[in-house]
């Protein structure tokens, strides 16, 4: 298959059933109807036909893997308005190399020592309220932080003066629902470059929109991480770092097949050349239909849940929290039932197995049906009305 054949495709993704695949059966593993978004817990998202299609297309021939890497990453740099660009082994990986390229630049000597810190700028500047599940991974390069502000307020005063001569670099926090206290991505920028300090902006989950391609090198950034396996529809173990083309000559420097640091992150000529196929596919995609069609699975859940004494049910959809249509199930006062832990728990234990994700604090369960089949909306809408219902009247999993 030649590249020119391969540049419009129709999106082919496989609609057989969850419980139809037999090597699960062989294995013993129980599949589950993914409602809980992109999560990687359960695997991410679903790639496109034509995304493994490529993927095997690679397999048929070996290649230099860094020769490899830096072709796809001339198109990342392209799409995205930066200088370079790579692939990783997720957005995790992209937070490791990030690090350990601003600490060391692409000196081989400095390449090799990591995670011995010693005589390196090593501190690592963050916002507390941006201390989230995955920044101590930037604590694996040797590094170590330093948190400014408090989790309800940062000034900008407080950035600059931690910017000594340790600090490597500034790590900044982007997510569905995180919130932003102290200064913006642009104005942590301005304070980072006067100090001669790299930015590093994790925006692991932050597509869509799609203009954020693009938004967040134009702020200033130095270096940006995505994750590959979410909206993007790449393969799970895949990610996006772009920035300043010294700093991602660095990452490649401590990337496998090297021997530094991300040598544990090794990627595969196939799933280099997936993320590729992916990334196209979206740059090329129309994101209101995408959307629209998450929409109209939403509204099948919230259909099928129907009116439950107790409960709200809601679509929600905005640029702060819900980036893709989601269905909203909030306890109300005069719930007399379970908690939303429980009843998750009881969705995931039953037949069909459902995840979705709750949140305690707001006595909320929620379902995004980004990775949701054909049919399976349907499927969630009755399954969470049965376990509300059930539940409410003190009846196991449905």
């Amino acid at each position: 298959m030649t590249a020119t054949s391969r540049t419009a495709r129709p999106d082919t993704t496989s609609a057989t059933s969850w419980h139809q695949a037999a090597v699960y059966r062989e294995l013993g593993v129980r599949p589950v109807i993914h409602a809980g978004g992109t999560t990687t817990m359960f695997g991410g998202s679903r790639p496109p036909a034509f995304v493994w299609n490529a993927m095997a297309e690679a397999s048929a021939n070996f290649v230099h893997i860094p020769e490899l890497n830096r072709a796809v990453g001339k198109y990342i740099a392209t799409v995205t308005g930066a200088e370079a660009g790579m692939v990783t082994a997720g957005a995790a990986s992209g937070i490791v190399l990030a690090v350990a390229a601003a600490m060391t630049g692409a000196a081989p000597a400095k390449v090799r020592q990591l995670p011995d810190a010693t005589g390196l700028r090593s501190r690592v500047v963050i916002q507390k309220a941006h201390r989230g599940r995955f920044t101590y991974l930037a604590r694996y390069t040797g590094a170590e932080f330093t948190e400014v502000g408090n989790i309800n307020e940062c000034y900008d005063f407080e950035v600059e003066s931690a910017l000594d001569q340790h600090a490597a670099a500034v790590l900044y926090l982007l997510g569905p629902g995180q919130r932003q206290v102290g200064p913006t991505l642009a104005e942590t920028a301005q304070i980072a470059r006067r100090a001669g300090v790299p930015l590093i902006v994790d925006a692991a989950g932050m597509l869509p929109p799609k203009r954020n391609l693009t938004r967040f090198i134009a702020e200033g950034a130095d270096l940006v991480i995505f994750g590959g396996g979410k909206f993007l529809r790449g393969p799970q173990n895949s990610g996006l770092l772009f920035g300043r083309g010294d700093l991602v000559e660095a990452a490649l420097a401590h990337s496998g097949p090297n021997y530094g640091i991300g040598r544990p992150h090794k990627m595969s000529r196939e799933t280099i050349v997936g993320v590729y196929e992916a990334l196209k596919a979206y740059v090329a995609s129309d994101e209101d239909e995408m959307l629209a069609a998450c929409r109209g699975r939403a509204d099948l859940i919230q259909a099928g849940i129907g009116e439950i004494p107790g409960v709200e049910v809601a679509v929600r959809h905005d640029d702060f929290e819900f980036f893709v249509p989601t269905v909203v199930v909030s306890l109300t006062a005069a719930w007399t039932g379970p908690e939303v832990g429980e009843i998750a728990r009881r969705l995931l234990a039953g037949e069909p197995g459902v995840f979705l994700y709750h949140d305690r604090q707001f006595r909320r369960l929620t379902a995004n049906p980004t990775s949701l089949q054909e049919g399976e909306a349907e499927i969630v809408g009755r399954r969470l009305r049965a376990e509300l219902i059930g539940a409410r009247h003190g009846i196991g999993p449905q």
